[in-house]
């Protein structure tokens, strides 16, 4: 009985250790406009695809970066897509040709044409312990 007990907690204690702290600094490049960063942290090429499984988290933009931190974050690639809500309505505003009128920003500063920049371009890997990704808003 003894042996399945210590299986269970070396499992344990490894998924533990397989988790990191991932610090988000965003730039601002309209500070002074107030609103909430938000941004979708997806693991993986299909999450970051479909923004569906990614982890979300959002703050206040006061001030010229906006640091995020996401704990117990899972080892593995990631990529950030983000946007600055100045208007505060939750949702990345177009115009009527479908070009975005809020800034928004990924991951790698990966640049977007026409489209979110691939998974690829954007990713970047968590690792145990502590992470720091950094990239700035356009538009």
């Amino acid at each position: 009985m003894r042996f399945p007990m210590i299986l269970i907690l070396l499992a344990m204690a490894m998924q533990c250790a397989a988790q990191g702290t991932l610090t988000v600094e965003v730039e601002l490049n309209k500070p002074q406009q107030g609103g909430t960063v938000r941004m979708a942290v997806c693991m993986g090429e299909e999450a970051y695809d479909a923004e569906k499984g990614c982890l979300i988290a959002f703050g206040k933009a006061v001030g010229d970066v906006v640091r995020l931190e996401l704990k117990d974050v899972p080892e593995g690639r990631y990529a950030i897509k983000a946007f600055h809500d100045v208007n505060d309505n939750g949702e990345m505003d177009f115009n009527w040709m479908g070009i975005p009128q809020e800034p928004y920003g990924f991951s790698n500063n990966a640049s977007a044409t026409m489209s979110a920049p691939k998974f690829e371009q954007a990713a970047f890997m968590v690792r145990k312990g502590p992470n720091v990704t950094r990239f700035r808003m356009k538009g």
